[in-house]
C-alpha cells in the first residue's frame, strides 16, 4: 500500500514538472516575441491551458517566471568549450 502512495506522489511530481516546463516554454516564446514589458501572465496561462492562479502558484511574479526563461536562453547562447 505504501508503494502506491509513493507512485502517486511521483506521478504528481512528474505532472507538476511538466506543467512548470510548459509555463516556462510559453513564457520564453512570449518574452522573445513580445518583450518583457509586453508579456502578460494571463496570456501565458491561457496558452498553456491553465488559470492565472495556477501559474501564480508556480511563479508568483513575472520576474520569477523570467529567471528560468533567461537561464535557458543564456545557456543556448553559451559558446561550446574547446
Amino acid at each position: 500500500m505504501m508503494q502506491s502512495a509513493v507512485a502517486a506522489d511521483n506521478k504528481g511530481s512528474d505532472a507538476s514538472a511538466q506543467r512548470r516546463k510548459a509555463f516556462i516554454d510559453a513564457a520564453l516564446s512570449a518574452f522573445f516575441s513580445q518583450g518583457y514589458a509586453g508579456t502578460v501572465m494571463s496570456s501565458i496561462a491561457s496558452q498553456v491551458g491553465g488559470s492565472k492562479t495556477t501559474l501564480w502558484s508556480y511563479f508568483p511574479s513575472k520576474e520569477e517566471l523570467f529567471r528560468p526563461s533567461w537561464t535557458i536562453l543564456s545557456s543556448d547562447m553559451t559558446p561550446p568549450s574547446s
